[in-house]
């Protein structure tokens, strides 16, 4: 984890769940992440199913020229790369595993941004229904925000962020590019994807 709002979403995300895998809907107080709530989403899902935006911060929605909610997730990926992008968002909402991803954003008018992704199991409450909580962040916002819209995601690296664990800030820098294999690393599975050179 890179940058500061995929730090702070997790470091909240970790002390509201305690011991427990995930913290419920109800725990989560959007009062606590106003530092960065425009970078957030959330998705409502039964468990391993990839379930629709619930909501999305105004940031997001102006990144992605379009408001985001009631929108699939994987529909912001590349045609191809959204079946793998399904499947790992079952992990997260019917596994109640978490991830951090590293992306590529291009835009309409073919310009890209990097973007690194944190996506988060949240388990349901009798009042509401949430499989997961998530943010995108970039570095910084880019000279043509609010002027030119991202159309495509495209991802080069996937962490999985398994059970109980509790990842040291900061991961380390995101490899490019990833050889055909996955790799495993203490509590961390790296699995490649993206565009092939």
């Amino acid at each position: 984890m890179r940058l500061a709002t995929t730090q702070g979403l997790f470091a909240h995300w970790d002390r509201l769940r305690g011991e427990r895998a995930a913290p419920t809907r109800g725990d989560i107080d959007p009062a606590q992440l106003r530092n960065f709530l425009a970078d957030v989403f959330m998705l409502d899902a039964q468990p391993w199913q990839e379930g629709r935006i619930r909501l999305a911060g105004t940031r997001l929605c102006e990144l992605f020229g379009h408001e985001l909610k009631g929108q699939r997730l994987p529909e912001l990926w590349f045609e191809r790369e959204r079946g793998e992008v399904s499947r790992l968002l079952g992990a997260v909402t019917g596994g109640m595993h978490g991830l951090v991803a590293s992306l590529t954003a291009e835009t309409s008018q073919g310009r890209e941004l990097d973007l690194e992704m944190l996506l988060l199991p949240v388990r349901p409450n009798a009042s509401s229904q949430c499989g997961a909580i998530g943010s995108f962040a970039a570095t910084a916002l880019p000279p043509w925000f609010g002027r030119d819209a991202i159309t495509s995601l495209s991802t080069r690296t996937i962490r999985m962020i398994e059970h109980g664990s509790r990842p040291r800030m900061p991961f380390g820098r995101f490899a490019a590019r990833l050889e055909a294999r996955r790799e495993v690393r203490q509590h961390l599975v790296v699995i490649p994807g993206g565009k092939t050179a």
